[in-house]
């Protein structure tokens, strides 16, 4: 901010020979989908992601809140109150974002159900037991065990909308799935035979992809006037964690593909004079 600032003061004293400094981020359009479309060698999936030159930005984000939007309505139609609520309370590409980007790292429909309730659900109960709203405004009817009825927090919401985005992503970008199914199954054979995923990355870096199952000891401990019992992992054994392997190995491959994109990327500079860079991942830092 303090930046931003300094840079708007020496521009308004001499607008017409100011030169910036300040670093802009330039970054990837869910670089996770980006490295699959390549590696699958999927041209309608990378225009998806800008990787196909075309008159205007694509949006993948809003690609799949305009999916999510038309079953929404569907289920509305069919009278659905869940459904309606949602579309009440606003399907929007923010709405859809953080999913849509985990996505291409092994989040699945639990995990978005998770991301929409801290990142929406919960915010908003908060705003309602502090007066800032209300109502809940994604808040369903449900009913408990002993037969009442009453609203619940967006817990019914956040499993409808996870449900909406994970079929949504999946109709979207099927040759991804193919290739993090692909993945998967590797992951999970060798792991069967108590082996881990071994590549190399574009810059002839060497990547082992391996978990193995930990040993556990239980331990005894005292908090003031009681005795607590906890787990604590000690040692790594020879036994593979199977589910762990088949988890990890989408985002560890592309993650591994950012950093040899990020070290590439640093190398071609340095060729042309570049000296100094601002990056984290797969955001660049350039001039305005």
């Amino acid at each position: 901010f303090v930046a931003a600032c300094m840079e708007w003061h020496g521009y308004r004293c001499n607008p017409e020979s100011f030169m910036s400094h300040i670093a802009v981020a330039m970054d990837g359009s869910n670089s996770g989908l980006q490295h699959y479309s390549c590696m699958m060698r999927s041209e309608r999936e990378g225009a998806l992601v800008n990787l196909v030159p075309s008159e205007r930005p694509a949006d993948l984000y809003q690609t799949v809140a305009n999916r999510v939007l038309e079953m929404a309505k569907e289920d509305a139609e069919k009278d659905r109150e869940v459904a309606k609520v949602c579309l009440e309370a606003g399907i929007t590409r923010k709405l859809c974002k953080r999913a849509t980007m985990t996505f291409a790292y092994s989040s699945e429909e639990y995990g978005f159900k998770q991301q929409l309730m801290s990142d929406f659900m919960d915010p908003a109960a908060v705003d309602v037991l502090t007066g800032r709203l209300p109502r809940h405004p994604w808040a369903t009817m449900k009913t408990d065990k002993e037969g009442v009825t009453k609203l619940d927090d967006g817990f019914t919401a956040a499993g409808y909308l996870a449900r909406l985005i994970w079929k949504a992503v999946n109709e979207i970008v099927t040759d991804a799935c193919t290739g993090m199914a692909f993945f998967r199954r590797c992951a999970q054979v060798l792991a069967h035979e108590g082996k881990g995923v071994l590549w190399h990355t574009p810059v002839g870096l060497p990547v082992l992809h391996l978990y193995s199952e930990m040993k556990s000891k239980k331990l005894k401990m005292f908090l003031h006037d009681r005795e607590v019992r906890v787990i604590t992992q000690t040692d790594p054994t020879e036994v593979v964690d199977k589910a762990k392997a088949a988890d990890a190995i989408s985002p560890n491959v592309v993650h591994s593909l950012d950093s040899a994109a990020l070290m590439l990327c640093v190398l071609d500079g340095s060729d042309y004079g570049i000296k100094d860079f601002s990056l984290i991942h797969d955001s660049f830092g350039t001039n305005a």
